[in-house]
């Protein structure tokens, strides 16, 4: 899931035995760890996405997946 703030995280997390995040950004990734510690226990994997290789990300995840989310927001 695109990590972002954490707002959609802390929806789904609770739900799902493993939770993973995926953003272009470090700090995005922090927030949403946060974000989602704070409303359980869910185990959280951050994966930092290289603009040069975005694919790179999911790399040994096309089949670890049950649910994939992407929300996109452009300011």
């Amino acid at each position: 899931m695109g990590g972002g703030w954490g707002a959609n995280a802390v929806a789904f997390a609770p739900h799902v035995e493993r939770f993973i995040s995926a953003d272009i950004s470090p700090d995005n990734l922090a927030e949403c760890f946060r974000q989602v510690q704070a409303v359980c226990n869910t185990p959280v994997d951050t994966l930092l996405i290289d603009l040069a290789d975005p694919n790179a990300a999911a790399d040994g995840l096309r089949h670890a997946c049950d649910l994939s989310y992407a929300s996109t927001s452009l300011s």
